[in-house]
């Protein structure tokens, strides 16, 4: 099992989200809740051919490399991963 932080953004008329674990892996919707939706199904299916999983890092550690803008963030979570 595996978690990656998820990165929510208000992108004007609707939510974007992205992992900043998981390069290429985004996801949409109109609230936070749809998004985490969406973003557990490509999670799934960005992550199910790959032979290794992305390193999990924190949200500290993300911020410390300037990989997360806090600030503009409308909401910052956890998706869980089960191989």
């Amino acid at each position: 099992m595996a978690r990656y932080l998820l990165i929510i953004e208000n992108a004007g008329d609707n939510l974007s989200a992205y992992f900043p674990d998981v390069p290429g892996c985004v996801t949409v919707g109109d609230t936070v809740e749809e998004v985490r939706r969406h973003a557990h199904e490509a999670l799934t299916g960005h992550l199910e051919d790959e032979p290794e999983l992305p390193n999990e890092r924190g949200l500290r550690e993300l911020l410390e490399a300037g990989e997360v803008d806090e600030a503009g963030a409308e909401a910052i979570t956890w998706v869980q991963y089960v191989r």
